[in-house]
């Protein structure tokens, strides 16, 4: 291992260069992953680990152009913690930091959870078993972000050792309502319910119209905060007119920093109905705003039950429409309550600086030839 003075370290202690390898950090296409890496690398900085992130791009034919750049930028760094998969930088990575003596971490980021899987199985079936079951195997470690996902790996027979790493979450001090209820006065003294994600079909926008379509009341209001410019989109604006909630619906388009912080300040409760999730950064940004949660159990958050934090139901219509229900009557002395849970769940649990000493743990274990340390180890 290599060793030089990183900012806040002590001098002699042994710095960790490691890539975080990914496809992209666009936000309609890698969803939680373009939010939840650069922060897990800037959090790694403080650990004594030289955390970089490298988008590696999509597409096989762009992907061959540049192996000879992934395999002096792998040759230059410790080891390799490649995010997400079914993608070139996936088999590329790993293939260049296994000829090249480099231990490497894979991290699934929910690809792998059931109905992701369904979604072309025609094609991630028999790649799975042809590629990326060896390129899983071979891995020093894998990263599974819930205990669903440790079951996931092992379901299509990769036996390598797994550490039980959530996501974490910053969230930015002094956030006020201001700025999104300006761009959206039209909502002020309004009681918001927020979706704030992806517009695809797994997030279960559907499943929520319906419901909204059920319980909506007048003085509640339904935001969906996503990307306009998608099928997916389009299916569900013209679903909320069929079902003739326009009038309790207003969609913002995608909102990003400032904006986004603005709107869960703004809210009362944030929905994620979902098929089916990795680990949804959007409910953890909007606990750590002490905003209440109401998800599917599809989103491997059992805890939001457990710590009284919010709703966790089937992604089904009338599942959805009761604890909406439910939500929508709740006092405000008991939302003030459940908001404070909430902070305190993300801060007992998910904050980056928890999550990266144990990353930076896992790492120095891979190095040293021991294999993964530090709690939640599964071999």
């Amino acid at each position: 291992m290599r060793s030089q003075e990183l900012n806040g370290t002590h001098p002699k202690a042994p710095v960790i260069h490691a890539v975080e390898l990914t496809s992209t950090l666009d936000p309609v296409i890698n969803g939680g992953i373009s939010s939840s890496l650069p922060d897990l690398a800037a959090a790694l900085q403080l650990q004594n680990v030289d955390s970089r992130v490298k988008e590696f791009g999509q597409g096989w034919k762009r992907a061959l152009h540049r192996l000879v750049d992934l395999a002096s930028l792998i040759q230059q760094n410790d080891l390799v913690h490649i995010h997400g998969l079914w993608e070139p930088h996936c088999a590329l990575g790993s293939r260049v930091a296994w000829e090249t003596n480099r231990p490497y971490m894979v991290s699934a980021h929910g690809y792998l959870e059931r109905w992701a899987f369904r979604e072309k199985s025609w094609k991630k079936k028999p790649y799975t078993w042809l590629v990326e079951r060896q390129t899983l195997n071979r891995a020093a470690c894998l990263r599974a972000l819930t205990r669903t996902e440790i079951d996931d790996y092992r379901r299509i027979g990769v036996s390598a050792p797994i550490a039980l790493i959530p996501n974490g979450v910053s969230i930015p001090e002094d956030t006020s309502s201001n700025e999104f209820l300006e761009k959206f006065p039209e909502l002020r003294d309004k009681s918001l319910v927020l979706f704030l994600g992806r517009i695809h079909h797994k997030k279960g926008l559907d499943i929520l119209c319906h419901a909204w379509a059920d319980r909506s009341r007048r003085d509640h209001h339904l935001v969906i905060a996503g990307p306009k410019d998608s099928p997916a989109f389009r299916q569900i604006k013209s679903l909320v007119g069929s079902l003739g909630i326009e009038r309790s619906v207003t969609f913002t388009g995608m909102l990003q920093g400032g904006m986004k912080w603005s709107a869960l300040a703004a809210s009362d409760l944030f929905v994620l109905a979902s098929r089916g999730e990795g680990f949804s950064m959007a409910a953890l940004e909007a606990a750590g705003m002490g905003v209440p949660l109401l998800l599917s159990d599809c989103c491997n958050f059992p805890e939001v039950a457990d710590l009284q934090c919010g709703w966790v139901v089937r992604p089904e219509i009338g599942a959805v429409a009761e604890a909406l229900g439910e939500a929508c009557d709740t006092s405000s002395s008991k939302r003030e309550e459940m908001s404070h849970r909430c902070q305190k769940m993300i801060q007992d649990r998910y904050t980056w600086k928890a999550i990266a000493r144990q990353m930076s743990e896992v790492y120095q274990g891979l190095l040293a030839g021991t294999g993964p340390i530090g709690a939640g180890i599964f071999n």
